[in-house]
């Protein structure tokens, strides 16, 4: 009987382990793939840097931004609407909606803010645009801190996505 208690004892304790163990192992991959979300748009809005240093027409930007951008915010290669007034909106949720989580998923890591900046730069660039100089200044502004994020950012966050780290 004390032999019968005490296996009942240890089948009760991994019964309970192995539940809280995948229970942990699902989570560490939940927080990952929200992380990877998150250190992809900025990778997106980084990458775009090259680009954007020899695009001097609006116009231009509009379309290399719904290039990088719209596939990703929309889930579809083929978005109906051709409303630039509306693209930029999806687009702008997308990424506002994932750098908004950064304090949460990395909130180890010190961005000096860079993340936020971040996204007001782009809504300028994407919004605030009324005369050729404007886009200039605020294509300057969004590579800086773009500069900022891909020297100082992204390597953090690739350190802290390693699997050993989650």
């Amino acid at each position: 009987t004390w032999v019968s208690a005490i296996i009942s004892g240890i089948a009760l304790l991994v019964a309970i382990h192995i539940p809280v163990r995948i229970s942990e192992q699902q989570n560490k991959i939940t927080l990952f793939d929200k992380r990877y979300s998150l250190y992809e748009v900025l990778v997106s809005c980084t990458s775009m840097i090259v680009t954007l240093k020899n695009i001097d027409d609006y116009t231009d930007f509009q379309n290399f931004l719904l290039s990088v951008f719209l596939e990703r915010a929309t889930g579809s290669r083929t978005y109906i609407s051709t409303e630039y007034s509306t693209q930029k909106y999806i687009i702008l949720n997308y990424v506002l909606h994932n750098i908004a989580h950064f304090d949460l998923l990395f909130g180890k890591i010190d961005a000096d803010d860079n993340v936020t900046r971040l996204g007001l730069s782009l809504i300028k660039l994407v919004c605030d645009v009324k005369q050729p100089q404007d886009f200039k200044k605020y294509k300057a502004e969004f590579i800086s801190v773009s500069d900022k994020i891909e020297k100082n950012l992204l390597p953090k966050m690739r350190t802290m996505m390693e699997l050993s780290n989650i």
